[in-house]
């Protein structure tokens, strides 16, 4: 058999086995390549460069997930810590909210945990706009910001309507967060 016509018989055996397995709900690109190489007689070869292939890419992620650390530090996306302050910021923010909207508070214990919750969230916050050094960070966190400030205001609003005397507590801590969402650059 020829060179040609070996390729042409495994290309034959190749499509018949790929479009056999494309039925499966499991099935996956890279389940076609074994097939491929499985139907021409190289299905270790396929295992080796598999593997190879993969153990490359970790490696690359590796170095990529480093230098952006290096680069950027805390604002590095997705490997920073800001976002993590952030995204605790948004719970402690829309807690305060909730609370404040009355679900499953007592009445005398809602301003004093509103309040802490507004205040945790504005130093969260903070602490992330100095880990950032005013600089922007991706349009992820600038989201975040403003999901935050709006809870903030809205916890604040509610609870001024209920009559609670520590409000301004939570005005301050709402224009806190809002000023400092402000002076943040536009995004990258």
């Amino acid at each position: 058999m020829t060179d040609e016509e070996s390729i042409r018989v495994a290309t034959e055996a190749a499509r018949r086995n790929v479009h056999g397995s494309l039925a499966s709900r499991s099935f996956h690109p890279r389940d076609a390549e074994m097939l491929v190489f499985d139907a021409a007689g190289q299905r270790a070869h396929a295992v080796e460069i598999w593997h190879a292939a993969r153990s490359i890419g970790e490696e690359g992620n590796k170095s990529a997930r480093a230098a952006l650390r290096r680069r950027y530090g805390g604002r590095a996306p997705g490997v920073g810590w800001i976002g993590w302050l952030l995204v605790m910021a948004a719970i402690c923010a829309a807690l305060a909210l909730v609370m404040s909207a009355g679900f499953r508070v007592r009445a005398e214990n809602l301003e004093g945990v509103v309040v802490a919750l507004s205040v945790a969230a504005a130093v969260l916050v903070a602490a992330t706009l100095f880990g950032a050094r005013l600089r922007a960070t991706d349009r992820a966190h600038g989201r975040i910001l403003v999901t935050v400030c709006g809870a903030l205001v809205g916890a604040a609003v509610l609870t001024l309507g209920r009559g609670a005397v520590v409000g301004g507590a939570i005005v301050e801590s709402s224009a806190l967060v809002a000023l400092a969402a402000d002076r943040r650059p536009a995004g990258p």
